[in-house]
């Protein structure tokens, strides 16, 4: 049995633009961490190869301490490393990829034609190719195939199977099968379980990116662990998928329709992230029609969700104009004034409604807007 690591789409010396200056250093230091968790159980569990499947670095030139951390990592595996560069961190003939600095267990492709790296001593041999530059429109498998079947093969690249008009190395299912390989290690699409699955012969995994950086990366992250027992010409492939991430983003989504009360909403909130923890970045999302004198402040929000890392909140809450219809009085007529801006296709103006109504309302019943 053949024991691989599947990783990619790392990321390291990522900027976080979205954070300040301090919490952006915390996540990138956090994000050397995932990726030296990766390695260190490389070392402790037995594994034959590591399959690096592009982007292990954001941007094509990386830092002095990014450079150093790499080195020292990789070369304290036992087993061979693979690399093929992707579109963010591409073999353009500067940067790490042509670094003197790299182990010599390490195998990095360096052409956008597909290649091999032929490992004897465990009967196997990696295709594979890198970006070159930040493009890759032709997909490099079409029409290539496997040259000994007496091996145990695999392809591995960075690539899209999403999109067929793709710069990112478009990849269809029908060339992974024609291609012929045991096991294709994918990078690229950073939640890439849904694109997942087998083609002829051959399974074929995205391993997701190991630690997630924003709400768009949401769920717990980590790698593959693929095993692959059998002989050549009849393999079998186990994916699993182990959880290395340092945080996790979580963006949930909380109706409170009909709410009248802070406290009915606070509970709500706390319902819903009931499985949140200290290594969650939370965002909440409130939705419905609710009180218009009702108010939801995101500092209490957070007070009853103590547990986790952060909380982002979003009030995404419509007031309810019920009462106003057959109000005579200025609160019912304040109301019915603001009705049109409320139902604004403009969500920008709806927003302004939103609170100018809330404004008025705790206003009108002689009390702040908190």
């Amino acid at each position: 049995m053949i024991k691989i690591l599947h990783t990619g789409d790392v990321h390291l010396d990522s900027p976080f633009s979205g954070l300040g200056a301090k919490e952006a250093a915390v996540r990138r230091r956090e994000l050397r961490e995932t990726f030296s968790s990766m390695m260190a159980y490389a070392r402790s569990s037995g594994v034959d190869l590591v399959l690096i499947a592009g982007d292990l670095l954001d941007r094509r030139f990386a830092t002095g301490e990014t450079v150093e951390l790499i080195a020292e990592e990789l070369g304290a595996l036992e087993c061979p490393v693979v690399i093929s560069p992707g579109n963010h961190d591409p073999a353009d003939g500067h940067g790490i990829w042509q670094s003197e600095a790299l182990p010599k267990n390490v195998h990095v492709f360096r052409d956008e034609k597909l290649s091999r790296f032929s490992f004897d001593e465990l009967g196997v041999d990696v295709y594979g190719y890198a970006f070159t530059s930040q493009e890759l429109t032709e997909s490099p498998v079409a029409g290539e195939f496997i040259r000994d079947t007496g091996r145990i093969n695999i392809l591995l690249c960075h690539a899209d199977m999403v999109s067929p008009v793709s710069a990112d190395a478009p990849l269809s299912k029908s060339q992974i099968e024609a291609f012929g390989a045991d096991y294709t290690a994918l990078g690229h699409i950073h939640n890439g379980e849904a694109y997942s699955g087998s083609a002829g012969g051959c399974v074929y995994a995205y391993c997701g990116c190991p630690e997630g950086r924003d709400f768009g990366e949401c769920g717990p992250k980590g790698a593959i662990i693929a095993e692959i027992d059998g002989v050549p010409g009849d393999t079998h492939v186990t994916v699993t998928r182990k959880v290395f991430c340092r945080k996790k983003y979580e963006d949930i989504t909380v109706p409170v329709d009909g709410a009248a009360t802070a406290s009915a909403v606070y509970k709500a909130a706390k319902d819903a992230a009931i499985l949140a923890d200290e290594r969650t970045i939370l965002r909440l999302t409130f939705t419905g029609v609710v009180d218009p004198e009702l108010h939801i402040d995101p500092a209490a929000v957070e007070a009853v969700l103590p547990n986790v890392c952060s909380v982002t909140v979003r009030d995404r809450t419509s007031p309810s104009l019920s009462f106003s219809e057959n109000d005579p009085t200025v609160r019912g007529e304040y109301c019915r004034l603001l009705a049109p801006l409320l139902g604004s296709a403009d969500p920008e103006e709806r927003e302004k409604a939103i609170l100018a109504l809330r404004m008025g309302m705790a206003a009108l019943s002689g009390n702040d807007l908190v």
